[in-house]
């Protein structure tokens, strides 16, 4: 496969998304190629929370945490890593498989997350395999899966519905 262009990483705050980040910012430094990074906000899960939480928080204050956390992850990458981030709104699969689709990204970055609902529906990496046009890279933290098994950081590449996969990082 040819040297990597243009790569997305999906990231929401959290440890895994912060892995994948940095990843991808390892690749793009290597590969002389663009960063995009997605924050997406899925605003009836928010409300959903909220609910159940009785908190409540307008949308534009959720709009300007998320880019405030946004901001901050982009200024810990390295200068020399040309970098665009942005917010949208809406679940993280069709958001982060749109947003590619419109960049025409070379690889998709994800943190993995060993949920419940992931294991059972496929979770984003899943959505954004079946609806994306780039290959997917599921990026594993240093946190262990069970307790008592050994911590690594791995990547599995998930290939796109008919498409070919890049090499693992």
């Amino acid at each position: 496969m040819s040297a990597t262009r243009q790569l997305l990483v999906g990231f929401d705050g959290s440890l895994p998304a912060r892995v994948a980040l940095r990843r991808a910012a390892r690749i793009a430094g290597s590969d002389h190629a663009s960063l995009t990074v997605v924050l997406a906000i899925d605003v009836p899960r928010l409300v959903g929370t909220c609910v159940l939480t009785g908190a409540t928080l307008p949308l534009h204050e959720i709009e300007r945490d998320a880019n405030d956390t946004l901001r901050s992850a982009v200024a810990e990458l390295p200068s020399d890593i040309s970098v665009i981030s942005h917010l949208v709104l809406g679940p993280a699969g069709p958001g982060l498989a749109q947003e590619a689709n419109r960049i025409c990204a070379d690889a998709i970055l994800i943190g993995s997350r060993c949920g419940i609902t992931s294991r059972l529906t496929g979770g984003v990496a899943g959505y954004l395999r079946r609806h994306a046009h780039a290959p997917v890279i599921v990026v594993r933290s240093a946190q262990p899966r069970r307790p008592g098994h050994p911590a690594t950081s791995q990547s599995k590449t998930v290939p796109p519905a008919g498409g070919t996969a890049v090499r693992p990082v």
